[in-house]
């Protein structure tokens, strides 16, 4: 499978791209750890901070994933 981004000028490849892919799986690493560790407490301000800090990751990986041509 191909993706667009292999066929689009102007997106980044080689050095840049293993780089982008390498901060792609390190945002991904921690989403998948935050997501595994249990709330510091039972509380709705807790969950709400939870959820503050999962999209704020995910948010960085899709800047990536622009960047990247994949979205």
């Amino acid at each position: 499978m191909t993706w667009h981004a292999d066929q689009t000028e102007g997106r980044p490849d080689g050095d840049a791209k293993a780089k982008l892919m390498a901060d792609r799986a390190k945002l991904v690493t921690q989403i998948e750890e935050l997501k595994a560790t249990p709330l510091r407490s039972k509380t709705q301000s807790a969950a709400t901070g939870r959820l503050e800090d999962l999209t704020a990751l995910a948010k960085k990986v899709t800047a990536i994933d622009r960047k990247l041509g994949r979205l």
